[in-house]
């Protein structure tokens, strides 16, 4: 398989290099998209980040996976809700985007908060429905 096979590629890559962010980005994004698996590409951001802890970078991207992955689940329960089938309300904070919010304010106890920081995160949102809750969020939480 060579999704696998790129998978244990970006392994041994991320051994020799844990410093190279894009790297851990790639890896990440090949679990998301190419072995839909979030909780993998999840973990793939998290360990990069034990060792780039300060990239604003990594945290965007982490910030945009969080992001992507509602949006799909968002698209899933609207195909449900047309066709009658019952949803499950207990998703309703994490389709609130709330862990795409805690990985924020994780972000902003790492890295320097400019004001291109700030936007290239408030960018992410950008093709969102409905991000103006999540927008407002970022906004206030930098304030603090």
């Amino acid at each position: 398989n060579s999704s696998r096979s790129l998978g244990l590629a970006f392994v041994e890559s991320l051994k020799h290099n844990p410093r190279c962010v894009t790297l851990w980005i790639m890896s990440a994004k090949n679990e998301m998209e190419a072995n839909k698996n979030m909780s993998s590409a999840r973990s793939i951001f998290l360990q990069g980040l034990k060792f780039n802890n300060d990239s604003v970078k990594l945290w965007t991207e982490y910030f945009r996976l969080e992001i992507l992955h509602v949006e799909k689940l968002q698209k899933r329960q609207l195909l449900l809700n047309a066709c009658d089938k019952p949803t499950n309300e207990s998703n309703s904070d994490f389709l609130a985007f709330k862990t795409a919010k805690i990985v924020f304010v994780n972000a902003l106890s790492s890295i320097q908060l400019s004001a291109a920081t700030l936007k290239g995160f408030v960018d992410v949102t950008t093709n969102l429905e409905d991000a103006d809750d999540l927008v407002r969020f970022l906004f206030e939480t930098a304030r603090q």
